[in-house]
């Protein structure tokens, strides 16, 4: 009987799966731009901006003075934010951005920076 029960268990799994598979098409990635940025201290950013196809998520990749770091788009009131809620946060609105490059630090200044090509 236990194993009646596992092999039933196992098919409705199975056919569970093929259902979720069957409704859910394979996510693409789109590229939408990329602006470069350059800032008042002197940083230049590299920003390119992607959504899934599906719009479930938008995210950018940042290069900041040679690093990388992929950040992605939370809820913001005005603009649009990119951040990890950790290291580094990008503010954009406009040809404008602002970059905090310690976001856990209270006293951290944000770097205003303006697009200077797209």
């Amino acid at each position: 009987m236990r194993k009646i029960s596992t092999l039933f268990i196992i098919g409705m799994l199975a056919s569970t799966a093929n259902v979720a598979l069957a409704k859910n098409p394979k996510l693409n990635v789109s590229k939408s731009n990329t602006s470069n940025y350059q800032c008042n201290d002197g940083s230049k950013i590299k920003a390119t901006y992607y959504n899934l196809s599906d719009k479930s998520l938008s995210f950018v990749k940042l290069i900041v003075d040679g690093e990388a770091y992929t950040l992605p788009q939370v809820v913001s009131a005005s603009g649009t934010r990119y951040t990890d809620l950790n290291r580094i946060e990008l503010f954009t609105k406009g040809d404008t951005a602002l970059l905090s490059k310690d976001v856990t630090n209270q006293k951290s200044a944000s770097i205003e920076c303006k697009v200077v090509a797209k």
